[in-house]
């Protein structure tokens, strides 16, 4: 069983933020019709922040071993992978991409930023164990 959990804890961070990404873009796409807003910029913040939360502590949960160092190691990287081709993408169509594509990456990659910097202090205060 420790196995199976050790091989799926990194597909259950990504499907899990995918999924929250799937379920809260219409949720706050409902909310701003039914009060006449138009959907700013802040809202592709908040989606990633909050899914990125819900992706982390689903996958550290599954994680077979208690100290969550390697586990949230293995992740921080992956992430900062994917972080890295997205701006190497930004960076070399320049010229291609409109304004509000280039914030909203951003605003992604600070979300990115705040969420592994806010589950690493968390961790380290706890001892890499998560609080219950």
């Amino acid at each position: 069983m420790k196995t199976f959990r050790f091989l799926i804890f990194v597909p259950v961070f990504f499907g899990i933020v995918l999924l929250s990404r799937v379920v809260e873009k219409p949720l706050f796409n409902f909310i701003g019709d039914f009060y006449n807003l138009d959907r700013p910029l802040w809202t592709h913040f908040l989606i990633q922040f909050i899914s990125l939360i819900i992706g982390l502590i689903f996958s550290l949960t599954i994680y077979p071993i208690p100290n969550k160092k390697i586990g949230f190691t293995i992740l921080t990287v992956l992430v900062l992978v994917n972080i890295g081709n997205t701006m190497y993408y930004v960076f070399l169509s320049e010229g291609n991409l409109d304004s509000n594509l280039k914030k909203s990456v951003v605003l992604d990659v600070l979300a990115h930023l705040l969420v592994f910097i806010y589950f690493f202090i968390k961790l380290k205060k706890n001892n890499y164990h998560l609080a219950r």
